[in-house]
């Protein structure tokens, strides 16, 4: 009860979600005395494995660095979508891993692993594997407390999943040639982008957090406020002001 209570915590207080990744690994391969832990994510095609997490309980370097991709076998993965858990006593003698194993250059491992899906809902999102440099069978107790920690990485990793694709998003809207703003339905803005600020002349400090009346003639935002109000879509041209007071048109879409 003690791991999952810092495991909730953690997943629920850290920012640095790869951190979290990494702690919560070290932090289960330890209670279940193991010598290593680590996550693997699997592509929404079945077909890719990324290693985001990889921990020695003694803290020293693994086999496996994190950030490494390999193609993932289907087996594999058919049969962790049919299992709660996968416990094989010595890696060396099963076929199972014998691909990703090769892909990653381990060769002569002899180890005892418990392999877990992480999913959300019927998705697979990866996988909780903890090993021991000999063989090992796992025990009872070992596999519902993997299955409720892997039942807590599904959050997480759906945090870092949806993180990751905010900062794309980001990214390209820093880096579009339009305009860019987002507001709250009364019409604060929250965020605009670099080409927002060279258009009308504002910087970010002066304008987030404000309803900008000043950027239009009065009324000019009925049409704006009204698609808001109700969730709809709206194209059209507009009057603006700069910051100087300079009037230009530009096309809006909402």
């Amino acid at each position: 009860l003690s791991l999952l209570n810092r495991i909730i915590a953690v997943s629920a207080s850290s920012s640095n979600l790869q951190h979290a990744l990494q702690t919560i690994s070290r932090e289960f391969a330890t209670t279940i005395h193991a010598d290593w832990g680590g996550v693997i994510t699997i592509n929404s095609a079945g077909t890719t494995g990324t290693i985001v997490a990889s921990q020695r309980t003694d803290m020293q370097p693994t086999a496996m660095p994190m950030g490494t991709i390999f193609p993932f076998p289907q087996k594999l993965i058919n049969l962790l979508e049919q299992s709660s858990t996968l416990s094989i006593p010595d890696i060396s003698e099963s076929g199972l891993f014998v691909d990703i194993l090769s892909k990653l250059n381990v060769t002569g491992l002899h180890a005892g692993v418990l392999s877990i899906p992480i999913v959300d809902g019927e998705h697979l999102l990866g996988i909780l594997g903890v090993g021991v440099r000999q063989p090992r069978e796992y025990s009872d107790s070992d596999t519902t407390l993997a299955q409720r920690v892997a039942d807590q990485l599904a959050g997480v990793i759906t945090r870092m999943k949806l993180e990751r694709t905010r900062q794309r998003l980001s990214k390209a809207m820093e880096q579009a040639s339009d305009a860019v703003a987002i507001t709250k339905p009364e019409g604060r803005i929250i965020y605009l982008n670099a080409a927002f600020e060279r258009l009308f002349g504002y910087s970010q400090a002066e304008v987030l957090n404000t309803i900008p009346t000043s950027l239009a003639p009065e009324n000019a935002f009925e049409h704006i406020n009204t698609a808001l109000r109700n969730g709809t879509d709206w194209q059209g041209q507009m009057d603006f002001f700069r910051k100087d007071g300079t009037l230009f048109v530009a096309d809006v879409s909402i």
